[in-house]
């Protein structure tokens, strides 16, 4: 008995019911593929920033959780972190958030909308929205001259930062991220914005990177970025860069600075922290595993992705569970048939099972095409950089498939052992 041919035959017998396990069983797993798209895009660009800067240690406030929400702390611990020994140089990054509006004159029409397929005539275009965007502040003097706290990392090459900086540092300059959402405006140089109520001028655009926490972001010399967030804002670095000096260790000097530091610690034994404790001190890898594990286990959005995943898998199990149920009770006299013939129970319900992985292979490589198309219309509408090229996003759904579909059969199968040869002859 060749239960595949059987089985491929179920299916073809009734195409109108296996298109309907097929487009159910499809949807789950192409919202499977995107809401781990979604999750993948989420864990790569919580660290996107910071694995661009050249470090060793780094020095963050005591409540950091990540880096568009870090806080900030005072200056002076970065003053007397220079003077440890191993540490070959310190620089202070400031991150806030400010307001931006775009003072460009809108045209008739959003890009956003001419991407969607939506014609939108304006007889009056109305200004720009403001919009929150993410911004870096890097001060000069506090790094040798011609040098930068950046390294390359993927794609990202600091030199085309580097060969703007004469440009970035004239009065009201700052680089866009090319990565900014459209909702930003032109971002072709000499276009005119305001940050924070103040006149700026985009002078060039970089690499920064972007991802959940912002939708666009843009880098700024320290005068510029005292200007934007008043001159007290240099007191106030929201990240210490810490380069260790050649054949020091790091982990001996990150210790040497929690020596010197007011380090902040959680005290086990119920009392309150030194209100002078301000700073933490975490090596590289430290700084990389907090930031992805917070966006992961700590924000909500890493909860709506597992649940949506979740939903889903419940979803295509109750709908294979019904189509393989309706197919058994179609199919009963042909089960029992076979039954009369000596076949087993267990070997009948191979046959369920065999149709039930074919529903979960086809169902796969449907959604994969889909989803493939999706994830490129999802990154040229968003610009966050959705990929199937990652092992465990192509894995994962597949093995999902497999569960869903072997466990609708598993489940439904109950059905063929109440196959009774005696039936058909009453």
């Amino acid at each position: 008995m060749k239960r595949t041919s059987i089985a491929w035959r179920n299916l073809m017998h009734d195409r109108g019911r296996t298109a309907v396990a097929l487009a159910g069983l499809g949807f789950s797993l192409v919202v499977i593929f995107l809401q781990l798209g979604f999750l993948q895009v989420m864990l790569s660009t919580a660290t996107t920033v910071l694995d661009k800067l050249d470090y060793d240690i780094m020095i963050v406030p005591k409540n950091y959780h990540y880096l568009a929400d870090a806080g900030q702390f005072p200056l002076a611990r970065l003053v007397r972190a220079r003077a440890v020994r191993g540490v070959e140089r310190v620089v202070p990054i400031y991150v806030r958030f400010g307001v931006w509006r775009s003072q460009a004159t809108p045209k008739a029409w959003h890009p956003i909308y001419v991407r969607l397929g939506i014609w939108r005539s304006q007889a009056t275009p109305e200004a720009w929205r403001p919009q929150s965007i993410l911004v870096l502040g890097l001060p000069p003097e506090a790094r040798p001259p011609g040098e930068l706290p950046f390294k390359s990392f993927g794609e990202f090459d600091p030199q085309q930062i580097k060969e703007q900086l004469p440009l970035l540092a004239t009065p009201r300059a700052l680089l866009i991220d090319r990565n900014s959402r459209d909702e930003f405006g032109p971002q072709e140089p000499n276009t005119l914005v305001e940050l924070n109520g103040e006149d700026f001028k985009i002078v060039g655009r970089c690499d920064l990177g972007t991802g959940f926490s912002a939708t666009g972001a843009a880098l700024l010399e320290n005068h510029n970025f005292a200007r934007a967030f008043g001159g007290a804002a240099l007191d106030e670095p929201t990240l210490g860069l810490v380069t260790v000096a050649e054949g020091e260790d790091v982990a001996a000097v990150a210790r040497r600075l929690e020596e010197v530091l007011p380090i902040f610690r959680d005290d086990p034994g119920g009392r309150r922290p030194n209100a002078t404790s301000d700073v933490r001190v975490l090596i590289k890898d430290d700084l990389r595993e907090q930031e992805r594990r917070y966006w992961r286990n700590e924000k909500a959005i890493g909860s709506i992705f597992l649940m949506g995943i979740g939903i889903s898998v419940i979803v295509g199990f109750v709908v294979v569970y019904q189509v393989l149920s309706s197919d058994i009770a179609d199919h009963m006299a042909e089960y029992a048939t076979l039954k009369a013939l000596g076949a087993t129970d267990r070997r009948i319900a191979g046959v369920v099972i065999e149709q039930a992985l074919l529903l979960g292979l086809i169902g796969y490589g449907l959604a994969l095409l889909a989803s493939a198309g999706l994830y490129s219309l999802v990154e040229y509408l968003t610009r966050l950089p959705m990929t199937l090229r990652v092992c465990w996003i192509l894995a994962w759904p597949m093995f999902l498939a497999v569960a869903i579909t072997a466990g609708s059969a598993l489940l439904s199968v109950r059905k063929v052992y109440r196959a009774d040869p005696a039936e058909l002859f009453r």
